[in-house]
């Protein structure tokens, strides 16, 4: 049958963009279906549907909800029906309050809710700076989950919130946990004496996930956007962040988090820091997960510098407890899994020589680069860090896996057009990761699941069906090593001790943090080459 692409136009429909992934997940599971996208019919994501192929309708305004299926003629058709289903309102539930009660504007619902103290914003990137801006006004703290929003708009924002003592969170912020409350993609964690600032909110699941699984608690998650360490934004929301943290006796220990920032915010940042504690309002450690940073750039600036994510946990329960976490970040703290790592290399057929590493968390594909080239491994990536090669790749025309040891992270911008995010639907790092399995080359299996509010409610499940047909036609690929990193909680939606348990029951290692998940990687890359040299010796 012929693939082709099909759209429905629902005009003046907005929808969020999570629900909007989830509508295109749900779409792209229809038996026939190649791919769908629900999206608002913005300037900005038409084009990004034409540059992925998708032939896109004339005569749209921002605010049609465009829904667009490329397959087969009756698959087409079920999806489009299905759509229809998914977009009707559901039985309304007799406690809650009536359709024409719901707030329909911003100025509505804070009047609605008089205690209300926060606004969370999803709307689209050209409204969301304006109802930023009277959420502001009105004085609340703000949380723009919507992306593209200029970065003029930002620095707007950021210093009027800055003049009104509020906080403006974002935009693109995607994690937050504030007094207790998780926001955007948060996992469920305890309260405690532990606040984290952060630019990266796979960074910060991490960090929360696991101070929590070492016992301790958060008192406040504030995610800045990732733009926030640029110079552009010059840290407006995590100095504000810094002296709201300085001011919460809740809070014992501060962990600040991001990718690298430029020299001068990262000044601005200890400059703060520095003026705090001279004003007596800032008495408790701060810690430093700068990923990437040079050994020297904290030395003597009163924070204690953390090379890993997981370090950054570590010392925070540490420093807020009494009780000693910390573990070498050079060196795994689980010796089994490094004896079974042996024992596959010893048996691996000779032609298995590279690594896959497939990533939903941008910040967990850069922190296993760093230790990956720590232990001498160069890597090609879609995001690569310095001195790795550039791979090219948006996994519809290219091969999935060039002949190279490769690190991806699948919830790139080039990944996601017209599908949804990863952590939202694992189908396309499923996809992935069956070809890696499949490819005799492949010896080293490397990926990440993200659990939480938000993320897929069966995130291996499907997977690890795959793997086993896979291992029931081909039993040498039980050779490969397979090694996971699990983001989450027990307390998460989906059980991160249920996920765990299906994953080693299927014969992959399951690390305790995502830098361990790279060591290990890194230490079954060497027995490989050390196995090579030897057999070039002999």
């Amino acid at each position: 049958m012929t693939i082709e692409v099909s759209h429905r136009v629902v005009a003046d429909r907005y929808r969020d963009s999570v629900t909007l992934l989830a509508l295109s997940a749900r779409l792209r599971a229809v038996a026939g279906i190649e791919a769908a996208s629900a999206v608002m019919a913005t300037p900005a994501n038409l084009t990004t549907l034409a540059d992925a192929g998708f032939s896109v309708p004339v005569g749209l305004t921002p605010s049609d909800l465009l829904v667009s299926v490329r397959g087969e003629q009756p698959a087409r058709v079920v999806a489009l029906d299905l759509l229809e289903s998914l977009l009707a309102p559901p039985p309304r539930d007799p406690a809650s309050p009536r359709p024409a009660d719901r707030p329909r504007a911003l100025l509505h619902a804070m009047v609605s809710a008089d205690s209300a103290g926060l606004a969370m914003i999803s709307v689209p990137g050209a409204y969301a700076a304006a109802e930023a801006a009277k959420a502001l006004a009105s004085g609340l703290h703000v949380m723009v989950f919507s992306d593209n929003v200029s970065v003029d708009d930002e620095v707007s924002l950021k210093s009027y919130a800055d003049r009104r003592d509020l906080l403006m969170m974002g935009p693109d912020c995607g994690t937050a946990i504030i007094n207790g409350v998780p926001l955007g993609f948060a996992n469920v964690v305890r309260r405690g004496p532990i606040a984290v600032i952060g630019a990266s909110g796979t960074g910060m699941q991490e960090i929360t996930a696991r101070i929590h699984r070492l016992g301790s608690g958060v008192s406040q998650a504030i995610g800045t956007g990732g733009r926030d360490l640029t110079d552009a934004v010059a840290a407006r929301t995590m100095l504000l962040a810094l002296g709201a943290i300085a001011d919460d006796h809740s809070t014992e220990v501060v962990v600040l988090v991001s990718k690298p920032p430029s020299a001068t915010v990262l000044d601005l940042v200890l400059a703060r820091i520095g003026a705090l504690r001279a004003q007596g309002r800032l008495r408790i450690p701060v810690i430093g997960a700068f990923l990437g940073i040079d050994e020297t750039v904290l030395a003597n600036r009163d924070v204690i510098r953390a090379d890993t994510l997981a370090q950054a946990a570590d010392l925070a329960v540490t420093l807020a407890t009494g009780f000693n976490y910390v573990a070498d970040a050079e060196v795994s703290t689980q010796p089994e899994p490094m004896l079974a790592i042996d024992g596959r290399v010893a048996g691996m057929d000779r032609s298995r020589r590279l690594l896959r590493a497939a990533f939903c968390g941008g910040t967990f594909c850069y922190e296993a680069q760093l230790l990956l080239a720590r232990c001498g491994i160069r890597v090609a990536s879609n995001t690569p860090i310095s001195d790795n090669a550039s791979v090219v790749s948006n996994g519809r025309d290219e091969p999935r896996w060039p002949e190279s040891h490769t690190v991806l992270d699948l919830g790139a911008d080039e990944f996601t057009v017209g599908r949804p995010h990863p952590m939202i639907d694992p189908t396309f790092r499923d996809d992935h990761l069956e070809d890696a399995w499949r490819d005799p080359h492949t010896a080293v299996i490397l990926f990440d699941v993200v659990l939480g509010h938000g993320s897929a409610a069966w995130p291996v499940e499907a997977l690890l069906e795959r793997l086993g047909g896979l291992r029931h036609r081909t039993p040498a690929i039980g050779q490969v090593v397979a090694i996971a990193h699990v983001c989450g909680t027990a307390l998460d939606p989906q059980d991160r001790n249920a996920i765990v348990a299906n994953l080693r029951e299927a014969g992959v290692l399951v690390a305790d943090s995502n830098a361990e998940a790279a060591q290990w990687a890194g230490h079954a890359l060497r027995e490989i080459g050390r196995r090579g040299a030897r057999s070039v010796e002999s």
